[in-house]
């Protein structure tokens, strides 16, 4: 330290020290010489000086040659006095000369900054080429730039940080290269992580947001807004900070760049920051400013030119629904088993055992269903459903699976599932908006699916793998339910009133982005703690019914394996035809291919099956009946169908030509269209309702199916003697 021993009392003073036997002097450290084994004994300091008298160092020797007392005479000081000053100047001019070096290695870096910004416009690799320059041009372990949502009042990032090259710090514990958020040894890693958020006003970045005002903390555990959790977790200590705001063109705060632990350079820089280093940064941020705004411009019209194409490939394939349609409903509504008979309302009801209008006349029964009776509650005008529910199904695409027969099948056991939930667990937990909103998701969950998954449209940069980061095809089909609420005389929400429209919207919007399986994992764990009393169920909570509604939505999606076991099998090998469809894409492009979407691997399916439902129906579904046992009919249908597969997959190899010759077809792309879409509603013959031609497709339905015929023919027969008396039937 400075003052201490005979060097240190030197730089401090200014004045030197001779001295003939250093021993004597109690400021001379004599550990030095015990280690060596060397004896000094004479011994003269003296300080290295600038022209202005400023002390920049000190200089000593020790033991005079030639002298047997080995002390320095004035002679000797005032030549090395001499020799001392020329040192001055020389350091002088080195300083000089790295300040020089200095400014230009920075002007440098804002030149590069300056030509790489405005050349690019892709946002993730612009904010990579800022930070790893902030790091160059501060000598800073790291950099960090966050954008901020004005709107959420918030601040999120993607690409989370950025650290100094390997040969431009030191490395090990505590230096921020041995740690587990960047690994040590690479040369300017990019940190990419998802999307984080946090409230503006939080922690060093957010106070930087909310005031406009940089920061510079000498001390990170000194400062209270510092989060220490961070570092806790990862190894890495943050040392100080320097935290600046970048301003769009209005002054507005649009970022925050963030550096941490300035470190000792090779020419000998302080290890924390100074205000040359806040003049530096901030004048950066005037440039990050600028590029920022320029690839935020991009990005928007890059979104409106996918949204436009979107669009037209939306219109060249679909259209609304046709008065001709609207007729073959209203024929429908009358050939179809009355309400009674028609059981909507339990958990193995096969939505396939109806033909295309006879699922439209089952939606309208869903809707006026006493049980729920949103026509009343929300004043539905039937027309306006009829329409909705006609221009729904038309904008499904023609897929092996994904399709309307799949959605309608989807909105059934959410019906079932809100009908015969507890009423007071939840039935309770639920208002009459979320049980409308998420049928209606159910209904919209796959609009206008592709065939394809999330995986396939962003490895093969669709436009809409584009315009969507995340949940890509989930917030494809919401906007398409919007769309198709927008449309005159379609929109199902149109008496609710502003506040319960806005909600209505949110809420479809949550019921279809849960239908995405990666949001499912996030969600299982905190649904967990509710159903293991870890957490207890509040209703009151928003989060609470979200986290319900989420699961509901999930059980729902892939309720066809709580269906009886022929129609489960037909169905799982529908969905692996629609796979294979993708994998053979994927294929082609030289994309590699899922076992599960290799038609090569149609041997491993009852294996692949079984995966499928232990490590996602059969949890979801124990966590459902434990919180409502009204569903526990489920649980039990799913570990029913697992026990089947078992059986196959016991018995050995399969392959396509193993399975019924309607299930070969299946597989093999060949099966009819009405298998996998729904036979048309004009296939239908007076003397059979197409309820009862379909579901008596099933051995497990066939008793169901013979009951019914024997209940229509009753009524058959019941109005035919009403018209023989002159009467219609419409009093009964």
């Amino acid at each position: 330290p400075l003052g201490k021993g005979i060097v240190g009392h030197v730089v401090e003073t200014g004045c030197p020290v001779n001295l003939e036997d250093a021993y004597l002097d109690e400021r001379f450290n004599r550990e030095v010489d015990r280690k060596t084994g060397y004896r000094t004994k004479g011994l003269l300091c003296m300080p290295i000086k600038l022209q202005d008298g400023a002390v920049v160092g000190a200089a000593t020797v020790v033991n005079k040659c030639g002298r047997e007392t080995l002390a320095f005479s004035q002679e000797d000081a005032a030549v090395f006095s001499l020799y001392l000053s020329f040192c001055g100047v020389g350091i002088a001019n080195s300083q000089l000369l790295e300040l020089s070096v200095s400014a230009l290695e920075q002007s440098d870096v804002l030149l590069r900054l300056a030509h790489n910004i405005f050349r690019e416009v892709d946002m993730k690799l612009i904010l990579s080429k800022i930070m790893s320059n902030a790091v160059d041009l501060v000598h800073s372990d790291r950099c960090s730039v966050f954008f901020v949502d004005h709107d959420s009042k918030e601040l999120y990032a993607q690409v989370f940080d950025i650290q100094a090259a390997a040969d431009d710090q030191p490395t090990g514990p505590g230096t921020g290269t041995g740690g587990s958020i960047a690994g040590g040894g690479s040369v300017t890693s990019a940190q990419t992580r998802k999307e984080i958020r946090f409230p503006m006003g939080r922690g060093i970045a957010g106070a930087v947001a909310q005031s406009g005002e940089t920061l510079l903390i000498a001390d990170a555990y000194e400062d209270k807004r510092f989060n220490r959790e961070v570092d806790r977790i990862t190894g890495f200590r943050t040392r100080n900070i320097l935290c600046v705001p970048v301003h769009d063109r209005d002054g507005k705060v649009i970022a925050v760049a963030q550096l941490v632990n300035r470190h000792t350079t090779q020419g000998g820089e302080p290890a924390h920051y100074t205000p040359d280093d806040v003049t530096l940064m901030e004048s950066f941020a005037v440039y990050c400013g600028l590029g920022i705004q320029n690839a935020q411009l991009y990005e928007r019209m890059l979104k409106e030119a996918m949204r436009k194409q979107i669009a037209l490939d939306m219109l060249s394939y679909h259209s609304t629904a046709t008065a001709d349609e609207v007729r073959d409903v209203e024929e429908a509504e009358q050939t179809l088993p009355p309400a009674a008979l028609l059981p909507l309302d339990t958990f193995r009801f096969n939505g396939r055992s109806l033909d295309l209008d006879g699922t439209i006349v089952a939606c309208k029964r869903m809707f006026t269903s006493p049980a729920l009776n949103f026509c009343q509650l929300f004043r539905i005008n039937e027309r306006t459903l009829v329409n909705f529910l006609l221009t729904v199904r038309k904008n499904y695409r023609r897929v092996k699976y994904h399709n309307w027969m799949h959605a309608f099948s989807v909105a059934q056991a959410m019906f079932s599932m809100l009908t015969r939930a507890d009423p007071a667990r939840t039935g309770a937990a639920l208002g009459d908006l979320e049980k409308l909103t998420l049928v209606v998701g159910c209904l919209c969950h796959d609009l206008d699916h592709r065939g394809t998954n999330n995986a396939f449209q962003s490895e093969n940069e669709s436009p809409i793998a584009q315009l969507y980061g995340t949940s890509t095809m989930e917030h494809h089909h919401f906007d398409s339910s919007v769309a198709i609420l927008n449309r005159y005389d379609h929109n199902i929400f149109n008496n609710l009133a502003g506040d319960d429209y806005k909600e209505a919207l949110a809420l479809l919007e949550h019921s279809i982005l849960a239908t995405d399986l990666s949001l499912y994992f996030k969600n299982r764990q905190r649904f967990r703690a509710i159903v293991d009393g870890t957490e207890r169920f509040d209703a009151a909570l928003l989060a609470h019914r979200a986290l319900l509604r989420s699961m509901l939505m999930t059980g729902c999606d892939i309720a066809a394996i709580t269906k009886p076991w022929e129609v489960q099998r037909r169905i799982a090998l529908i969905v692996y035809s629609e796979f294979f469809e993708q994998g053979d894409l994927q294929r082609a492009k030289g994309i590699e291919v899922p076992a599960m979407m290799d038609r090569h691997q149609t041997h491993e399916l009852p294996k692949m099956q079984i995966g499928f439902i232990d490590f996602i129906c059969l949890p979801l579904y124990k966590m459902l009946a434990a919180f409502d046992p009204a569903f526990q009919p489920l649980l039990d249908a799913c570990d029913d169908n697992r026990r089947h597969w078992q059986e196959l997959k016991d018995k050995g190899d399969f392959s396509a030509d193993d399975y019924d010759a309607l299930g070969s077809q299946i597989l093999k792309g060949e099966a009819p269209e009405e298998v996998v879409l729904g036979p048309s509603g004009r296939s239908r013959s007076s003397s059979q309702p197409a309820a009862v031609h379909a579901l008596a497709g099933t051995a497990a339905d066939a008793a169901a199916a013979a009951a019914l015929r024997r209940e229509l023919e009753k009524v058959r027969a019941e109005l035919e003697l009403l018209k023989q008396r002159g009467g219609d039937g419409s009093g009964r």
